[in-house]
């Protein structure tokens, strides 16, 4: 069966979107086992993910479910989100409205997103951040900040990112005892109390060229050191995003952008 897709990308952060509307006759099961091979980059579509996107239900909410590349579901996803947002709002699903909820279907969190002309902004809720401790990863300690925004992370803060292997740290770390279902990694380098710099291992995906949770995640545990302001420009490979602290809340804003849309022959089972 034909699987019919769009992919969008925001900083570099490149899934595929699939709006079940559009796609009748497939189960979410169908796509979830399907999402390792429609992520590959040389065999599939390529991506760091497959999002499912549905808009079905009597009420009119809009939901989500987020798949990582090797087919682990996400709680979360802050780039994910904000491409969801603007395909929503240009899908005629919202009827206009650039404010509206999305529903995180695997923990039944909402999302508010805001949909601009350039931009989207989510608020990403509330982050709890925990204390700073350390590991053992093959005999060296690391010191890390876990937070949590709905998924988990470990922020490590260095001066020197660039030279960190993370093929091996980060998946060292997500795949750690500490962390029993596995974390998102971020490797902070504090530029400014205005502007931070980070390298993202993504749980599922590896190495990604941005990560909204992650952005919200760093500035979260930069904020709770004073190192930064309320107010801060997240650069990370892919580009760059803002984050900001209103009440409780992160909100993430940044470009999106569509790549192209298609249809992938999808086996099923």
């Amino acid at each position: 069966m034909n699987l019919k897709f769009i992919k969008m990308e925001a900083l570099g952060n490149d899934y595929i979107y699939v709006d079940m509307v559009e796609n009748k006759g497939l189960t979410v099961a169908d796509i979830r086992s399907a999402t390792p091979a429609i992520s590959d980059r040389h065999k599939g579509v390529g991506g760091d993910g497959v999002i499912v996107i549905d808009a079905t239900s009597s009420s009119g909410e809009i939901w989500t479910r987020i798949f990582n590349a090797d087919g682990s579901e996400a709680e979360a996803c802050g780039n994910g989100l904000r491409c969801i947002a603007q395909l929503a709002y240009d899908s005629v699903y919202t009827k206009g409205r650039q404010e509206f909820d999305i529903i995180l279907k695997k923990t039944g969190r909402k999302a508010k997103a805001f949909v601009g002309e350039k931009t989207v902004t989510i608020d990403m809720g509330e982050v709890m951040v925990g204390n700073e401790t350390a590991l053992d990863l093959n005999g060296k300690k690391i010191t890390y900040i876990p937070v949590n925004i709905g998924n988990p992370h470990a922020v490590v803060f260095s001066k020197d990112i660039d030279s960190i292997d993370l093929e091996e740290v980060g998946s060292g770390i997500e795949s750690h005892k500490d962390f029993p279902n596995r974390t998102n990694v971020e490797f902070v380098d504090v530029i400014d109390q205005d502007n931070i710099r980070l390298r993202v291992w993504e749980r599922g995906a590896g190495e990604t060229m941005a990560c909204g949770s992650g952005a919200c995640a760093s500035t979260a545990a930069a904020m709770n050191k004073g190192l930064c302001h309320t107010h801060v420009s997240v650069k990370m490979p892919g580009g760059t995003a803002t984050v900001s602290k209103n009440g409780n809340s992160m909100y993430l804003t940044g470009p999106v952008n569509y790549v192209f849309k298609g249809e992938y022959l999808i086996p099923i089972q």
